[in-house]
């Protein structure tokens, strides 16, 4: 099995993995998980992976062949970087240390899944480069949607995705973010905002 095929497969059933650790992770505490807000921002993230990734089957890389004909030398590498890329967006978004105790489900999931400990481990320049295979495949998704292709993706990706990518592209990773900045985010994040 490739590193993209076990990714993907991963990725498939990342919902049912966030409903089982989720339980976990709220224990006994459930109780107080009425007050935990954005359990379903968390949740349609996941479906977001999920959806994304179904959409990598080989069933499709015939119109992606098509698509990106001389673009990308090899699909299968593109293709993992595009699932690799969709891991790193939605991390992005809850990289703060507010957000990463109320989404650490979510979070757990992304580590566990990309084998890594933190968000930066991955390195800027691949950082960089799954972002950018993202954002191709978001293009392409966009542009086959009058084919009707895969209308569910479309709907879940929402029309500013590519702003999102473009924001978390910016990331640096020599300098870490301000404690303001980190806790403005986090709050922003956790109050449900989709940002």
């Amino acid at each position: 099995m490739t590193i993209f095929d076990e990714l993907q497969l991963k990725a498939k059933n990342i919902s049912k993995r966030l409903l089982k650790a989720y339980a976990g992770y709220a224990g006994c505490a459930t109780f107080f998980t009425m007050l935990i807000p954005g359990d379903d921002a968390m949740m349609n993230d996941a479906a977001i992976v999920a959806e994304l990734a179904f959409s990598l089957d080989p069933q499709y890389d015939g119109d992606l062949k098509d698509y990106f004909e001389g673009v990308i030398e090899d699909l299968d590498v593109f293709k993992e970087q595009v699932l690799i890329g969709i891991y790193l967006l939605k991390w992005f978004k809850y990289n703060t240390a507010i957000s990463s105790y109320w989404y650490g489900a979510l979070l757990n999931l992304f580590r566990d899944d990309l084998k890594l400990s933190a968000l930066e481990n991955i390195g800027q320049e691949k950082y960089k480069l799954c972002l950018d295979s993202l954002s191709k495949y978001c293009s392409y998704v966009f542009y086959n949607d009058k084919k009707g292709l895969n209308p569910t993706l479309i709907i879940k990706l929402d029309k500013k995705i590519q702003l999102d990518i473009y924001t978390a592209s910016k990331m640096s990773f020599s300098s870490a973010p301000s404690s303001y900045s980190d806790i403005y985010k986090g709050i922003i994040c956790s109050i449900g905002n989709k940002g």
